[in-house]
């Protein structure tokens, strides 16, 4: 962080005894400052609980150094070190100099623990628009993406889950998904990992036993579904490369043969048949 050097360094003390319980560093004014403190003084912190001890008084503000010669992060760790040092009882987190509240690991789990469990109400829409609006634009680095991910990964939707998030999509349309998804398909490589993927993905479907229910809900659901003359001719094409390089292994049994001659020969019956004028 660049060193300012143009601001001041105050503290804040209790008006009956006059003992300084804090430092703070401004680039603005003190009258400033101390209306931000008072503002925030139903804060959680340290600072602000001792802030609401002392009421109805308020405490009082008090400037130390102005422009210090050494920047205002240097001037606020040395007045802290200086006062410590006297045996002031500052309600400072850290030693100064760091412009917030940095938490160690431990501290941090304290924390966790001790929000786990508490439900958080449903946030109104306005709020969660707030949210939206803040983090819009925002870029999340790579690895803050995979560590999501990781988080995630494994995870179960429920089903309401997924219906809210079938609704949200809904009549979108995706124009950028539509020009990304043209660019993967562009890639020789991204097909070849694609048709790698789904072949093996075949092939561990096809090492599994079907049972005779599902069979029927497979045949069923495809009951009537004819393919286009160009979808045809690509099945065609694929097959005839599988048997020709020897990745098709599949056998298929007599019993299922004869039931694939004796669906085909009805097929033609029916286009045979003229329908009695």
């Amino acid at each position: 962080m660049q060193e300012r050097y143009h601001g001041f360094i105050y503290g804040l003390r209790d008006p009956n005894t006059k003992e300084i319980r804090y430092v703070g560093l401004t680039s603005r004014t003190p009258e400033w400052r101390f209306k931000r403190h008072m503002k925030a003084r139903n804060g959680r912190s340290y600072l602000y609980s001792w802030i609401r001890s002392l009421a109805p008084d308020i405490p009082e503000i008090v400037v130390l150094e102005q422009d210090p010669a050494d920047g205002l992060s240097t001037a606020e760790r040395r007045w802290i070190a200086t006062l410590r040092a006297e045996g002031a009882r500052l309600t400072n987190l850290t030693d100064g100099g760091d412009s917030g509240f940095h938490p160690s690991s431990e501290t941090r789990a304290k924390m966790s623990a001790a929000q786990r469990g508490i439900p958080k109400g449903p946030q109104s829409a306005q709020h969660r628009a707030n949210i939206s609006a803040a983090k819009r634009g925002t870029v999340v680095s790579a690895g803050a993406r995979e560590k999501m991910s990781a988080v995630r990964r494994g995870v179960p939707k429920s089903p309401a889950h997924r219906t809210a998030i079938s609704a949200a999509h809904l009549g979108k349309k995706k124009p950028w998904l539509s020009e990304l998804n043209r660019k993967r398909w562009a890639d020789p490589e991204y097909k070849r990992r694609v048709s790698l993927a789904m072949r093996e993905s075949k092939q561990q479907t096809m090492s599994l036993v079907v049972s005779l229910e599902t069979r029927a809900k497979i045949s069923a659901a495809n009951r009537g579904k004819n393919h286009t003359p160009e979808t045809r001719a690509k099945i065609s094409d694929a097959l005839r490369c599988a048997y020709a390089e020897g990745r098709h292994t599949r056998t298929v049994s007599a019993e299922t043969r004869a039931k694939i001659s004796a669906t085909n020969i009805a097929r033609r019956i029916r286009k045979e048949v003229v329908p009695y004028a």
